[in-house]
């Protein structure tokens, strides 16, 4: 299953869940991009889920391309008053 994290900060979790997972995971990176590719997300969790660190399959920047058309898109990003969400979708 190809799945589509378009928020890091907010959906980091979601994204290690789903990459423990083993589904094929493409994160959409605005602010953290680089840091995401090089070091990849961790997670440290305080109820008892563990500390950990996931590398998705792939990192982009929004408005790339998808090498694969995703089955499934997680939109979890902070709701701020200029965040355009469908463009983010599209």
């Amino acid at each position: 299953m190809q799945v589509h994290l378009i928020g890091t900060a907010v959906g980091g979790l979601y994204g290690g869940l789903l990459a423990r997972s083993e589904v094929s995971l493409t994160v959409q990176c605005r602010s953290d991009f680089e840091r995401v590719q090089r070091d990849g997300i961790r997670i440290e969790s305080h109820v008892g889920l563990g500390d950990w660190v996931f590398r998705p399959d792939q990192v982009i920047r929004a408005g790339e391309p998808l090498v694969k058309p995703p089955d499934i898109v997680v939109l979890a990003i902070k709701l701020t008053p200029h965040c355009d969400r469908v463009a983010l979708l599209r």
